[in-house]
């Protein structure tokens, strides 16, 4: 399946890229983007229906029509991309975009050798860390407890586990939420959700008896 990273949305600010660079070597082991894209104004999106919603003026055609299209068409019915007028901040700092760039080749180069996955060994489980930023690969044990824990999605709780396994590039905080980087069998990924769950469940019920 292929995906794009785009860059270069109405009101921007250059912190976003700043942190897609800064996670770009945590997520090498994933498929990595097609390509490196600026974001497109095209019809029927939102930025083409509502562009006052997105501070965008002057919406116009691309100026390539006139290079293909007879005069005597109607541009704002005929054409399906646009360009216009906006603030976007990754324009006027491109050498952010440029580092996004090379990261991105880079990944596509090497993701195929990198590797961050999880495999069940007898009652442990054991991640190996192949990844390519490391200098030396990395290998962790782990009980069963503390796997369906570091492999679960939730808020970031700032637990024990959880801020270890961030400390060690196993996960990342992203808006308040804990996200899991190690790969799964799918089957495993259920059993700890379930598993998490359950023990965030009796945890809640546990505290409401309490109070």
């Amino acid at each position: 399946m292929d995906w794009f990273l785009l860059w270069g949305f109405p009101g921007d600010n250059i912190s976003y890229y700043e942190d897609v660079l800064r996670i770009l070597s945590s997520i090498e082991h994933l498929q990595p983007p097609r390509q490196l894209l600026h974001m497109l104004l095209a019809r029927f999106s939102p930025y083409f229906d509502e562009p006052r919603q997105f501070n965008i003026s002057d919406l116009r055609p691309w100026a390539v029509y006139d290079m293909v299209f007879p005069q005597w068409r109607e541009d704002a019915r005929f054409a399906y991309y646009f360009t216009g007028d906006y603030d976007c901040r990754s324009h006027d700092h491109p050498g952010i975009i440029e580092k996004i760039a090379h990261a991105v080749q880079r990944w596509q180069k090497s993701w195929k050798q990198s590797g961050l996955v999880m495999i069940p060994y007898n009652r442990e489980f054991i991640i190996e860390d192949r990844r390519n930023f490391q200098e030396k690969d990395k290998t962790h044990v782990l009980d069963y407890p503390r796997a369906a824990e570091i492999m679960t999605d939730d808020v970031f709780r700032q637990t024990e586990n959880q801020e270890w396994a961030v400390e060690e590039g196993l996960a990342l905080v992203v808006d308040s939420r804990y996200v899991p980087l190690v790969t799964a069998q799918a089957d495993l990924l259920r059993i700890f959700k379930d598993e998490y769950n359950s023990k965030v469940e009796e945890r809640a019920l546990c505290s409401n008896a309490q109070d």
